[in-house]
């Protein structure tokens, strides 16, 4: 009766999702890709790491993650790519174009990737980090000064050395005046 009742259920509900798996995942390098296939090793890089607080400061050397998955029945294909990058102990997934996050590599993975990696050479360094123009910070706008008003010969303003050249004529000529009174 019982088994009755399970395949009843189990006829009765089909399977929520086709099942999607991690069938390889190919380290490439500058020469060409070696193939990670051995379960324990995919495991654990479908587990994945904690995420990065912040992206490498510096350019990392990097190889390449092709990720293959099958959906239920049907053949592998290329589902997606990331970059792992040794020196950091990270894996870089692209959100969007060069935009990463970032997840730690566990040791079980990261001994998985280094015998994928041994005889290749890593890609030549980049950097990570999301590149951030920088925003001007603006806090007072200050409006300029007035302009002084030049004075322009036939504007009845005149220059300003004629005026002081009347000046001191006025000077000498007063001068000269009160001497001629004294004496």
């Amino acid at each position: 009766m019982r088994l009755a009742i399970v395949l009843a259920l189990a006829l009765a509900f089909p399977a929520s999702a086709v099942a999607k798996e991690v069938t390889r995942v190919d380290v490439c390098g500058v020469g060409g890709c070696s193939r990670i296939t051995e379960h324990a090793a995919l495991d654990a890089f479908m587990q994945g790491g904690d995420m990065a607080e912040a992206a490498p400061a510096r350019p990392q050397r990097s190889y390449l993650l092709k990720v293959y998955m099958r959906e239920g029945t049907g053949r592998s294909h290329q589902a997606w790519t990331n970059h792992w990058l040794p020196a950091a102990g990270l894996i870089a997934s692209e959100e969007s174009p060069a935009r990463f996050n970032f997840t730690s590599v566990s040791p079980k993975l990261e001994r998985a990737l280094r015998v994928a990696a041994r005889g290749r050479t890593a890609r030549a360094a980049r950097s990570f980090a999301e590149k951030v123009e920088p925003v001007a910070n603006v806090n007072e706008v200050v409006t300029a000064p007035a302009a002084a008003k030049v004075s322009r010969a036939g504007d009845g303003g005149g220059p300003p050395y004629l005026w002081i050249g009347v000046a001191v004529g006025l000077l000498l000529v007063g001068g000269g005046a009160a001497r001629a009174r004294r004496g």
